[in-house]
């Protein structure tokens, strides 16, 4: 069987995005999963997994040293030149690259293996994808692929409002999985790429069970909605619709919490007071396993 590795975050905070797709995976590959050290993380019995913690001290340094002679790095601050807020910029270069170098000196010594044919593929576009692919020509037998979602690809979810190394990145990169269209566009839209094979869109998503609910007229309309409710995600905006509809029964639950959670709930109060026709529930969290 092929062998595959993937790479996330901390397994707790990735598993609800990748438990069903893992499912698929481990049908064809042999799969170790890399994934940052988390005490409490709780792994399937039946997966192999590699936690990796990050080195600090004279290790980052001699990164640092590494980063500042290192021809890519000022390949990369080229692109700054028509930036705003170029120091917290250049910073955001300097941390990405070292955060890279040091999840390569780990990543080669505990997981890759030795002159075998194998798939790594990360969940997030992000510093342990550019360890990879700034190392590619070291191992021939491997093949790259990753995911872009959000915080990964826009500038705009950049707290430096930018994304390092992307250029660097996709020029050794097998393929590039894209959550949305919109992302594609605005990925081959911001670095010029011409459209390709490399580039495919694959949203994420539930198993399809082939259970539909069909809406009847003479019953009510129940909608489920399910995020965290942060700026990002603009729940309130499901308010704006329900309170513009009048000649509908309607029941909305949404699952999830965050930052916003009070102000949206609060939003919701205000908006839908004088609606009789309009029922509502915030879940808050609720575990996928207790669905």
């Amino acid at each position: 069987m092929k062998k595959l590795i993937l790479i996330i975050d901390k397994w707790n905070a990735n598993k609800t995005f990748i438990e069903e797709e893992l499912k698929c995976i481990k049908e064809k590959y042999e799969v170790t999963i890399v994934c940052d050290f988390d005490n409490e993380a709780k792994y399937p019995k039946d997966t192999k997994y590699i936690p990796y913690r990050r080195h600090k001290g004279i290790s980052a340094i001699i990164k640092l040293i590494k980063c500042l002679f290192d021809r890519i790095t000022w390949k990369e601050l080229s692109h700054l030149r028509n930036k705003k807020k170029k120091l917290c910029k250049i910073s955001e270069i300097i941390r990405f690259y070292i955060n890279a170098e040091l999840f390569w000196d780990f990543f080669e010594k505990e997981v890759l293996p030795v002159n075998e044919e194998v798939i790594v593929y990360s969940y997030w576009y992000f510093w342990k994808v550019f360890a990879i692919t700034k190392n590619r020509d070291k191992h021939p037998n491997i093949r790259i692929i990753s995911r872009a979602h959000g915080y990964d690809l826009f500038e705009e979810q950049s707290p430096s409002g930018y994304q390092p190394y992307k250029r660097a990145m996709d020029d050794k990169l097998d393929r590039l999985v894209f959550v949305a269209q919109f992302g594609k566009e605005y990925y081959l839209d911001k670095y010029s790429f011409t459209d390709s094979d490399k580039y495919c869109l694959c949203h994420l998503g539930a198993k399809d069970y082939g259970i539909l609910n069909p809406y009847k007229k003479e019953t009510n309309m129940r909608i489920v909605s399910c995020s965290r409710i942060v700026p990002l995600k603009r729940v309130d905006m499901i308010t704006d619709a329900l309170s513009m509809i009048d000649d509908i029964e309607i029941e909305w639950i949404h699952f999830g919490g965050g930052e916003m959670y009070d102000a949206v709930a609060k939003f919701a109060k205000d908006k839908l007071a004088l609606k009789s026709n309009v029922r509502y529930t915030f879940m808050g969290n609720v575990s996928k396993d207790i669905i």
